[in-house]
């Protein structure tokens, strides 16, 4: 699956913004009317094509700064739909970012193995790092070996078995989109809120009572919502030690949990 075909989802106000003819259909990044190319976004702008015996006019990429010869002129630019250069995974990244930024997302976040984004007010999007290196042959690939892959999918999946439990992440959709020669996850998930600072307290005292096996503070006491909460914090603990993964719950004073309404929800515990 393309990816401009799961992000670049225009209303037809925001095509009239752009520029996008009436008509125009993207495909692969590029935008046609019937299958006449009629030119592409770039730099959030819709730049047209000018045609001479009907073949497109080559654009530069977003955010590119064109190549020159010795001479001063400037090299010859790759076709707006050719595929994008992959032979860095930062580069693969950028264009993940540059595209859902262009479709209106705001960037919450990223990290090693995924990048956060957000656009409406009840669900944000994760992008999974590829799931393969660029040009490495598809009889080298075995998704079991990708590390930062398999947790997510065991995480998602474990949400999900588990879903009626206020508790744990609310996933939506989950696809995969190839960009060049890499693999992508984009995964839509309820969009939470920071934990104050005494929710923040609270989490970090129940958290050292479960891993150093002693009771909780007499000092804490635990509301229905908290005592649920304490519970389901206990049995993601137990499935960190059963899948062989690493506890991502509490980095340092960090903690991988955010808050629906009173509601604790652990978010991402595994690494």
């Amino acid at each position: 699956m393309k990816l401009i075909n799961i992000l670049l989802e225009y209303t037809d106000k925001q095509k009239q913004a752009l520029g996008i003819p009436n008509g125009a259909v993207a495909r692969g990044g590029v935008w046609y009317i019937g299958d006449k190319y009629a030119g592409q976004v770039v730099d959030g702008k819709f730049v047209k094509a000018v045609t001479q015996t009907g073949a497109p006019k080559q654009l530069p990429q977003p955010n590119s700064t064109p190549s020159t010869s010795k001479t001063g002129a400037p090299k010859q630019l790759p076709q707006p739909n050719s595929t994008p250069s992959t032979s860095k995974k930062g580069s693969s990244r950028k264009k993940v970012i540059d595209a859902m930024k262009t479709a209106g997302y705001k960037l919450l976040g990223k990290g090693t193995s995924a990048a956060a984004f957000t656009k409406t007010d009840d669900r944000a999007v994760k992008i999974i790092v590829p799931m393969k290196d660029a040009g490495e042959p598809d009889s080298w690939y075995d998704e079991s070996k990708d590390h930062a892959n398999r947790v997510f999918n065991t995480w998602h999946d474990y949400c999900k078995k588990n879903k009626d439990n206020p508790h744990l992440l609310k996933f939506f959709k989950k696809k995969q989109f190839n960009l060049g020669e890499e693999s992508y996850l984009y995964v839509e998930m309820e969009k939470l809120k920071r934990c104050t600072d005494e929710q923040h307290s609270r989490v970090l005292a129940m958290y050292q009572a479960l891993k150093s096996n002693k009771p909780l503070d007499k000092k804490y006491k635990l509301s229905d919502s908290e005592t649920k909460f304490f519970n389901t914090l206990k049995d993601v603990l137990k499935e960190t030690k059963r899948q062989g993964f690493n506890d991502d719950v509490v980095t340092y004073d960090n903690i991988n949990v955010m808050s629906r309404g009173d509601d604790l929800v652990i978010i991402d515990p595994w690494t």
